[in-house]
């Protein structure tokens, strides 16, 4: 079993990390970091509240946190997990794995280390249907692909990202739901890696997402989601809040039957939504 370092410069879109102790004998690789085009659909202005964004720039560049984990491709076909070994809260890090005996890098990493498959040649990119943002924090998670030899990754994106910021989310929520009702945003999606840029697309069908989050500290109860999906047109969304016992929070749905268009390497800003929860009673 042999120890490898990976040194990632600012190639993210969203990451995480791990300490791990590193051997004496370590290889070290660099990476070049590919930005976000942002895309905003009349996003209100609200000159009372400061927005903060946890790992995402104004300028559409990304951090790596402490949680972040990439999987290397191994010549046994497997993904190795490799955790972040230094350069939390910068857009450069290192990365530290242990390749199976006999196995070395197989000139593929793709980022967040996850349910991702490589089967003779071809590669399939899996989409989550639940994340956890850890803490106080938002967590992007957004795959993106780095081909080529180990020392220069660069990790490109293959699908794009749904930006939405909600104020006064109610203090019992711990979860959101966003349902896809015409599109399949969740699961596997094949990814053409000799493209020439290779990108996921989604598919006919419907689907959830579920973000676990902690209650938000920030003015106004103010949290910001972001959903990671493939490129292609979506058409309709809805939204909703549920408690720890998964129970929908009522006056909580926001439902939108507005199509957009989702390319790679994209950051969609979408409205930014006021909860605003009316208790009433009948006499």
């Amino acid at each position: 079993m042999r120890k490898i370092s990976l040194l990632v410069v600012a190639a993210l879109a969203f990451a995480a990390c791990q300490r791990v102790n590193v051997p004496s004998s370590v290889t070290r690789l660099e990476a070049t970091q590919e930005s976000l085009r942002q895309v905003e659909l009349a996003e209100a202005v609200d000159g009372s509240f400061v927005e903060t964004k946890s790992n995402i720039s104004d300028a559409g560049a990304f951090i790596w946190h402490d949680w972040d984990r990439i999987g290397v491709l191994s010549t046994a076909g497997s993904f190795v997990p490799f955790d972040l070994d230094g350069g939390a809260g910068t857009s450069s890090a290192s990365f530290l794995g242990t390749f199976p005996e006999g196995a070395s890098a197989a000139d593929l990493a793709i980022y967040p280390h996850g349910a991702h498959k490589w089967s003779s040649g071809a590669l399939t990119v899996n989409y989550p249907a639940e994340y956890t943002y850890p803490a106080d924090t938002t967590d992007t998670a957004a795959p993106m692909l780095s081909l080529g030899t180990m020392d220069n990754l660069t990790f490109k994106h293959v699908g794009g990202i749904i930006r939405i910021r909600y104020k006064n989310v109610p203090t019992t929520a711990t979860s959101v739901k966003f349902t896809f009702p015409n599109q399949r945003v969740t699961g596997d999606f094949p990814v053409d890696i000799t493209a020439t840029e290779p990108s996921a697309a989604v598919e006919s069908g419907s689907s959830t997402v579920t973000i676990h989050f902690t209650s938000p500290t920030e003015p106004k109860n103010t949290r910001h989601f972001y959903i990671p999906v493939p490129t292609g047109q979506i058409e309709g969304v809805k939204i909703e809040y549920f408690d720890a016992t998964d129970t929908y929070i009522k006056g909580t749905r926001y439902e939108s039957d507005a199509t957009f268009s989702i390319s790679r390497r994209t950051l969609l800003r979408m409205p930014g939504l006021v909860l605003t929860v009316i208790n009433a009673g009948i006499e």
